[in-house]
């Protein structure tokens, strides 16, 4: 099949490298090697960052999920395709609210020592992804244009989108990932299986400070009916291929495009 290219919300590899070079810089150790950890400056202890500050309040997470996910209920069918921008903005803002909740274990993981990224990515965030999840939303026009995650149901004559899901697992190791998207041709369902791999990465923002972990999922092999193809160029699924992870508890998970506002929303199987 010709599935067409757009890559609104990525560049062409090269201009891609240079703004990640930009953007990210090696993390930095906060101890000196040789400093006597009797110090005054050793002996400090950060505020807990569960504590809101004055004057801020602390933010309802059950609330403001039930409110998310009220919102995505009517969407549910397409994933957010073809959602008017208002309705787009009210759920972009119940979102962004989301991010600052206690239960975000991106924060947890953002307050461990800079360098510290196998006690971030092992001990915090890596075990948490590991799982089932399924797309509930995304504001991705690369999907709404191609009608899905593939672009096959754009390239099948009578074929739907009807859901993805997200698979992350880790044998011994191994960081193995997949995802099956459902199509409809004429009310039969259609499988369409993607084999990948999945790497948590953890770098540093110049502008804020702050740090990212970014997901990196790497394509091999897409499959459907009898038919088998590479699928590291498939150039369709290029936009989920490397997202900052931005919220994550136990059931719900927040991905977002590096260089735009587009966002996707995960809740676990």
């Amino acid at each position: 099949f010709d599935l067409e290219d757009v890559d609104d919300e990525f560049p062409e590899e090269d201009v891609e490298a240079d703004l990640e070079e930009m953007l990210r810089t090696p993390a930095e150790a906060t101890f000196k090697i040789g400093q006597d950890p009797r110090s005054d400056e050793a002996d400090q202890v950060p505020a807990d960052p569960q504590e809101p500050e004055e004057g801020e309040e602390e933010v309802d997470t059950a609330a403001l999920k039930d409110e998310l996910f009220q919102l995505l209920a009517p969407l549910a069918a397409e994933c957010g395709m073809n959602t008017p921008p208002a309705e787009q903005k009210e759920i972009s803002e119940v979102a962004k609210a989301l991010l600052g909740s206690p239960s975000n274990l991106v924060q947890a993981a953002g307050l461990t020592e800079p360098g510290e990224v196998d006690v971030a990515v092992q001990t915090i965030l890596g075990p948490a992804l590991e799982g089932k999840w399924e797309l509930k939303y995304t504001s991705s026009w690369t999907m709404e244009y191609n009608q899905g995650f593939s672009g096959l149901a754009k390239t099948i004559p009578g074929a739907s989108f009807a859901g993805v899901q997200q698979e992350l697992m880790n044998f011994s190791g191994i960081q193995d990932a997949s995802y099956l998207e459902t199509l409809l041709i004429r009310d039969k369902p259609l499988e369409v299986q993607v084999s990948a791999t999945w790497e948590l990465q953890e770098s540093k923002s110049v502008m804020t400070g702050d740090k990212i972990f970014s997901l990196v999922v790497s394509p091999e092999e897409i499959r459907y009916s009898f038919v088998k193809y590479r699928a590291d160029r498939w150039k369709t699924m290029r936009a989920w291929n490397l997202l900052d992870l931005v919220y994550l508890d136990e059931d719900t998970r927040i991905m977002k495009v590096q260089t735009s506002d587009t966002i996707f929303i995960y809740k676990r199987c």
